[in-house]
């Protein structure tokens, strides 16, 4: 008996497949293999990191971070279908490749969760900016018509071109 959370029907390896995650969890318990929801021809491959979800369990299948998230898994790898048939390549990859960060050393490890926050940081940026730029967009006509009855000073924006782009 597997102790993984259950995959969704949807996501669940293929029956010819099936030996591909027995082989996988013989070589490292820790590890799952599943259908990728955001690419539909990929394997996701996933080790196991909590017991208990750190988000909301009634996420959505949209993408494979809100699947790893809500199951309580980190990334692993991709892995191509071409591998299903030889799953001993994708062991021999997290072996000799260091694909598997978590079975090399402790410093990979942190490297890697400071760099994923680096771009959580950032993607929150670009996120914020964004959504300012939406709202300049929407408020610009109506800034533009704002001003005297008699039309003789209108509201001031600097660079009105890009905010109406």
């Amino acid at each position: 008996m597997s102790l993984h959370v259950p995959v969704p029907p949807h996501l669940r390896l293929e029956p010819y497949c099936a030996h591909v995650a027995e082989y996988i969890e013989r070589h490292d318990p820790e590890l799952r293999i599943r259908k990728s929801a955001e690419k539909r021809w990929c394997y996701v491959l996933e080790r196991r990191c909590r017991r208990a979800p750190a988000t909301n369990a009634g996420l959505g299948d949209y993408s494979d971070l809100h699947i790893q998230a809500r199951d309580g898994y980190v990334h692993v790898s991709l892995v191509h279908p071409q591998y299903m048939t030889r799953p001993w390549n994708i062991v021999r990859g997290l072996l000799e490749e260091g694909v598997d960060l978590f079975a090399q050393s402790a410093h990979k490890v942190a490297d890697e969760l400071d760099y994923e926050e680096r771009w959580a940081k950032e993607s929150r940026r670009r996120r914020r900016l964004g959504l300012f730029r939406d709202i300049a967009v929407d408020a610009f006509p109506i800034l533009d018509r704002l001003g005297n009855r008699d039309g003789t000073e209108r509201t001031r924006i600097s660079v009105p071109d890009r905010a109406a782009a």
